[in-house]
């Protein structure tokens, strides 16, 4: 109604207004950041004919979410924050009055790739959520996805297996070397150099083991004798020498696998048909996903990612997270 005089609460602040000619009364309310939403309450009540009329309602003002149902990427929360989905989606949605009811959460990282919008993130991750809401008791599916700048750290960062294989995936001793630092080093200068876009198990399962394989040379001798890292610095100080045997290769396969988040284990077997000789033999299974998993053997350039071609047959011993009952003295 025009020229009504309205008295008004926002929150705990109370107002007298007056209504203009077209009934609109009009309150600026400043925030401390622009950036920032507040949710408040206001209050309006006015008299007619003796009778006093009163409304509530509670809004937000400031920044908002332009559209929570978006297929454009946008920057994220960081997974150094160790943030779960469920604070990552509220995130998203903190500006509106959904009640989040399920989430359906994937993460795919990127190295060395430009596409599209996510053209300034690179490297990054990219999230999409299938997510269940509730609002005022009317249930709706909503999907979002957003990217984020990454680092190198990135090419350590493994895909969500089942909590099953973790023995498979956590597992390091004195010589299976998980984590070294040494091993973050090479194994990140590997897959930045032979890996391009999606960075999954396989992508970087295969970088790794073409590397073992074409850089390690064979050496025979009994059972595990080295560390991981003593591996790798065999390579350098012994070029176009014999480094390691099926054991030793497989200790520095694993502990590199597992440092980018792949879980895998060792198999030992007995009477292996080689060429010309019978004999034991240490090699690797690796998961690719929760169902999938690949025989790698670096021993021998006949063999390739997922396949073995330099022996066949054989008897399997045993298989295990760990070789320590191989280990004899350090050399």
């Amino acid at each position: 109604m025009p020229n009504k005089s309205i008295k008004l609460k926002i929150n705990t602040k109370k107002l007298n207004l007056k209504s203009d000619k077209n009934g609109i009364a009009t309150y600026k309310f400043k925030t401390v950041k622009k950036s920032k939403s507040y949710k408040i309450k206001i209050t309006a009540s006015y008299s007619l004919t003796g009778k006093t009329f009163k409304t509530s309602k509670s809004v937000t003002v400031g920044s908002t979410p332009k559209n929570n149902n978006t297929n454009n990427p946008k920057p994220g929360p960081s997974l150094k924050t160790n943030k779960t989905d469920i604070d990552k989606v509220t995130d998203y949605y903190k500006n509106t009055n959904y009640n989040i009811v399920s989430i359906d959460s994937k993460y795919i990282c990127y190295w060395n790739l430009k596409i599209g919008n996510d053209k300034a993130y690179n490297p990054y991750i990219q999230y999409s959520y299938d997510v269940t809401v509730n609002k005022s008791g009317a249930i709706s599916k909503k999907y979002i996805k957003f990217s984020e700048k990454s680092s190198s750290d990135i090419l350590l960062i493994g895909e969500k297996f089942d909590s099953k294989l973790n023995k498979y995936l956590s597992y390091k001793d004195s010589r299976c070397q998980v984590n070294h630092s040494d091993i973050k080093t090479l194994v990140k200068k590997i897959i930045s150099s032979n890996v391009k876009g999606e960075l999954n198990s396989s992508s970087k399962g295969k970088a790794i083991f073409e590397w073992i394989r074409n850089n390690v040379k064979y050496k025979g001798y009994e059972c595990s004798h080295f560390k991981a890292v003593k591996v790798i610095n065999r390579i350098t100080t012994l070029k176009g020498r014999e480094n390691a045997n099926c054991a030793d290769q497989s200790i520095l396969l694993v502990s590199m696998l597992r440092t980018v988040g792949i879980p895998a284990y060792f198999e030992n077997w007995a009477n292996c048909q080689f060429a010309r000789t019978r004999g034991g033999h240490v090699w690797v299974q690796a998961y690719i996903s929760n169902t999938i998993k690949y025989k790698l053997d670096t021993t021998s350039s006949r063999n390739s990612f997922g396949i073995i071609n330099s022996w066949k047959k054989g008897n399997r011993l045993w298989f295990s997270e760990s070789l320590s009952r191989l280990y004899l003295s350090l050399w």
